[in-house]
Formats: C-alpha cells, structure tokens, sequence
C-alpha cells in the first residue's frame, strides 16, 4: 500500500521515498518511522500541518484510516504532481502576544494534563514546578548549562504535558530571535526520557520550526486551533506560552527594550 500524494508537504519533513511503518492510528493523524528513525506525520485536511507531516484530503486519509493499523508497512514515492511545500519556520516579532494570551487564557476553563484548568492557573501566583520551569529556562537565556531531564517526559499521552510545555516556551524564544538551538545541549539523550515522537517536536521546536496551529498564535493571536490538539496537549502548550511570556515580561522588557 501507498502514501496517496499529498496537498502539501513540510520543507522540514523527510524525504518521500521509502517505506514507513505504521506507529500510531488516530482520527486526525497518522504517525509513521523510517528504518532510519525519522517520523512522518499523515494529517487529516483542516487538522493542521506538522514540521514532519504531510497534508492529505480528507478523502485519502479516510481510505488509510480505515485499513492500517499498528505494524503495518507503506510505501512512499516522489509526488506527481509536486505537493504545496510550506516553510513552518516561525517569524520573529510578533507584538502584543502577552496581552492576548493572557486575556484568552484567562476565561479559559480547558484543563491542562498537570496543574487544572488554565483560568485558575494564570490567575495565580506561579509556583511549585511552573516556577522551577521559569527559574530553569532564566538560567538556560543566561548562558548557565541547564540540565532539563527532571522537566522532559513528564506527564501521560504522546507527547507528555511538559514537553508540550516546553514547546509553547520554545514559541515564545523563537518568536523573541533568542538563541536556542543549545537548550539541550546538557540535557541527556531526549530519546532516554520521553517519546519518539515527542523528540521529533523538540527536535523541531529548538530549530525555530513548528506546526502551523502554533504558528498562527504567533502570527495573527489565533489560540484556538491550538486548543484543540490532543487531549490536553494544546493547553499545555498555551501554559508555555504563557509562562515565557510572563517570564520575559517580568524579567528581561525594561523601558520598551529587551535586555537579556
């Protein structure tokens, strides 16, 4: 069986040809590995585009929906007629975003996967864990070696809460042009503490490179289509967002200028 061609495709994504077995089956997503350990994401059309996915219609995802399932193999050759290609690199300078999100956040009752609903938790003092990931990411924009192995993983589903966390905090740097790519760098192999798939966001996200719900936060305040990831996935994405942002706010905007 094969990859029907897609709409369109991640820039970042791994190249077509090849075969992908079967790691995940979802309603929106389909997630697949390569002998070499790359992940590609089959998405549902409407349901957003991944640094490593492809955009199928409705239809053809439907068809794969109905007959894979977990340890299946498919095979993927170079599209004809060439897919859309999209750069989900995110652009730097997006204004007011601390104002919106903490404004949407704040009559939002969506629970995240560890600390409740986000009403309650922007509402409040920041403390426990949520100020130790602040503290942790203040030393990490500091230039202190930051070992993140009692952050990573933690939480349930695919891509537990925290990384979804750190995610929305990744936004935030890339949106701000603050160097990132070494956030790991004193970190032990991601792969020994957390998902496959989580990494491969991780992998992404310290590149400045995410899926287009997150990158229509940053570029038009649009909190919505990030809400709607996963079971909670989205809300704690948007709680990074926020605690970066609060963090930045606070800490390093004085006088209208940045000062790290």
């Amino acid at each position: 069986m094969n990859i029907p061609a897609p709409l369109a495709v991640s820039i970042h994504a791994p190249a077509f040809a090849g075969d992908w077995q079967v790691m995940g089956v979802f309603s929106r997503a389909i997630n697949l590995i390569n002998q070499r350990g790359e992940w590609l994401t089959l998405h549902r059309y409407g349901q957003g585009l991944s640094p490593m996915g492809w955009l199928l219609r409705a239809r053809d995802f439907e068809g794969l929906l109905s007959r894979l399932t977990l340890g299946d193999v498919v095979g993927a050759v170079t599209e004809s007629p060439p897919a859309r290609r999209m750069n989900l690199h995110v652009i730097q300078g997006s204004g007011q975003l601390y104002d919106y999100v903490h404004g949407y956040l704040a009559g939002c009752p969506q629970r995240t996967g560890l600390f409740g609903e986000l009403r309650q938790i922007v509402c409040e003092p920041v403390g426990g864990e949520l100020a130790h990931i602040q503290h942790q990411l203040l030393r990490q924009l500091q230039g202190h070696r930051v070992d993140w192995k009692n952050v990573v993983g933690k939480g349930s589903g695919l891509t537990p809460s925290h990384d979804d966390t750190l995610t929305g905090i990744l936004l935030v740097c890339a949106v701000h042009g603050l160097p990132v790519r070494n956030f790991f760098d004193h970190t032990p192999d991601l792969r020994t503490l957390t998902s496959s798939v989580s990494c491969a966001y991780l992998h992404h996200a310290v590149r400045g490179q995410f899926s287009t719900p997150l990158l229509h936060l940053a570029r038009a305040r649009r909190a919505e289509q990030v809400l709607s990831l996963g079971h909670s996935s989205g809300a704690d994405t948007l709680l990074g967002v926020w605690l970066a942002l609060m963090l930045f706010g606070n800490t390093f905007f004085k006088d209208g200028k940045w000062k790290l």
